[in-house]
């Protein structure tokens, strides 16, 4: 019992991919095996399987917590089906499984009671599973076309989080409505949740939470037009992550940060990071955000003047094959827009219209956006 509570309490000082959280969990399951007990068995692992997936590793993680599945002696069930799905969703979101993630966040809705199940904070993760799935299902809704439906989910968990007065799941919360107003292109919104967020962890200092929301408000600075704070901030909160063990989601931010260098005329420096982070997510299967990868680098590209327009749209079309797999609406209206906004300015109107009109069902999904405002414009 004390080595979980050590697991849970260093999750919140050092972030949930500390050395310490590791050490606990491993410790756990040495004195199982000792014991010749297996009934404190499912904490250590799913502990183990959670600080995988925080160092970036998503796979590993999995592989890990199917052990859980073979367990005969544990936590009640619905304790280990809910902290199941709450591995799981997050996993598979960080993976680009956006349908597997939105299956299990739905799944989580469906059982969670706050009055049964808040405790679970203090023995697994160190926040709320409850606002947690909100939060992964607004994030995962946010690529998967649903505007609306994203920022509900986030605001909810926002408010739950607020009702059970828990910091750490107040600050994810405001954490994970910055990520989705970043990820539907809103940075004034994304801005104000993510200072939110900041303010919270500074608080409770809280090291890897205090990254996370730095390269946040660096991108939605940087957005806004102010392109060397926004970069600073982006540069701080990557080295502020990787400090603290991490590497969940650290691909697609260094693939920002690296188009945001292009964008300053670092051309070379800005490819190098994306080309070097794209090998990354796919060697360790965390795939979030890789048709946005895929059209950043191929941005870059274009400006060094390196592509000729049968290569761009071959590249564009990359990416787009990606986001349809991945089931993320969003980027796959934004690569459409990309695509017939190359082909217009060939003199290729008539193809650019006809090309966005086949998705017209998701420029609705995303109606009083700025992609579709966009894609409207071809029509």
């Amino acid at each position: 019992d004390v080595q979980k509570i050590r697991g849970v309490a260093w999750m919140g000082v050092k972030g949930w991919s500390a050395g310490e959280v590791i050490k606990a969990c491993e410790r756990v399951e040495t004195l199982c095996d000792e014991l010749g007990d297996e009934t404190e068995l499912f904490t250590a692992l799913r502990g183990r399987s959670q600080y995988y997936m925080m160092c970036g590793e998503p796979r590993r993680s999995l592989n890990t917590y199917s052990r859980c599945l073979t367990l005969e002696n544990g936590p009640p069930r619905r304790e280990r089906d809910l902290e199941g799905h709450h591995l799981y969703w997050t996993n598979a979101f960080f993976m680009g499984n956006h349908s597997l993630a939105a299956e299990h966040t739905q799944k989580a809705m469906e059982t969670y009671d706050p009055e049964l199940d808040h405790h679970l904070t203090y023995k697994y993760s160190g926040h709320d599973p409850g606002a947690c799935c909100h939060m992964f299902a607004g994030m995962t809704a946010a690529l998967q076309a649903r505007p609306d439906d994203a920022v509900k989910h986030c605001e909810h968990a926002v408010q739950l989080a607020a009702d059970l007065s828990h910091a750490m799941t107040s600050a994810l919360a405001h954490w994970s409505l910055g990520l989705t107003h970043m990820f539907l292109g809103t940075p004034e919104q994304a801005l104000q949740s993510t200072c939110r967020a900041i303010d919270i962890c500074k608080e409770y200092q809280t090291p890897l939470m205090l990254g996370v929301t730095a390269f946040q408000k660096g991108w939605a600075s940087f957005a806004l037009g102010d392109r060397i704070d926004g970069l600073k901030d982006m540069e701080h909160g990557i080295a502020a992550i990787k400090a603290t063990g991490a590497g969940l989601g650290l691909p697609y931010f260094q693939s920002v940060y690296g188009d945001a260098c292009s964008c300053c005329g670092h051309h070379d420096a800005g490819l190098a990071t994306i080309e070097q982070a794209i090998a990354r997510a796919r060697e360790t299967g965390a795939l979030l955000q890789l048709p946005d990868m895929m059209v950043m680098r191929s941005d870059i590209l274009q400006r060094q003047g390196t592509l000729d327009a049968g290569e761009r749209e071959r590249l564009l079309h990359e990416a787009l094959d990606v986001a349809r797999s991945q089931h993320a609406g969003t980027m796959v209206l934004r690569i459409v827009n990309r695509i017939a906004a190359h082909r217009a300015e060939q003199g290729k109107k008539g193809e650019a219209a006809s090309l966005v009109a086949q998705h017209s069902g998701l420029i609705a999904a995303m109606r009083g956006s700025r992609d579709a405002e966009f894609a409207q414009s071809f029509i």
